[in-house]
């Protein structure tokens, strides 16, 4: 049964890896917009509350990239882990093992 909850295991990390590197795309892309925009207000002479408001989204949109990333770094360890543990029993769905490994690399 050990061999049956390590693919789930695995499965669930897999879908956690996936979502966790996808909102640190969507957090990098966010920041160089949210810059090209405050930039652009700064050009465009507007008024300074709303370039403070915007810098402050900008802000919290940067705080964001390094405790995401630094979740993605964890959720590598977990995946690596119960990879290792899947491959040694020789069981779980090959397509899986095979996802697991490319997101790993």
């Amino acid at each position: 049964m050990a061999s049956a909850d390590d693919a789930k295991q695995l499965k669930i990390l897999v879908g956690c890896c996936k979502r966790v590197k996808k909102e640190l795309v969507y957090y990098e892309k966010d920041v160089v917009k949210q810059k090209a925009k405050v930039e652009k207000m700064k050009a465009d002479g507007k008024d300074a509350s709303d370039i403070k408001q915007q810098e402050e989204v900008l802000a919290e949109t940067q705080a964001m990239v390094p405790d995401t990333q630094s979740r993605l770094e964890e959720y590598y360890a977990k995946l690596e882990e119960c990879l290792a543990v899947v491959k040694e029993n020789g069981d779980g769905p090959t397509e899986l093992v095979q996802e697991a490994e490319s997101l790993l690399n």
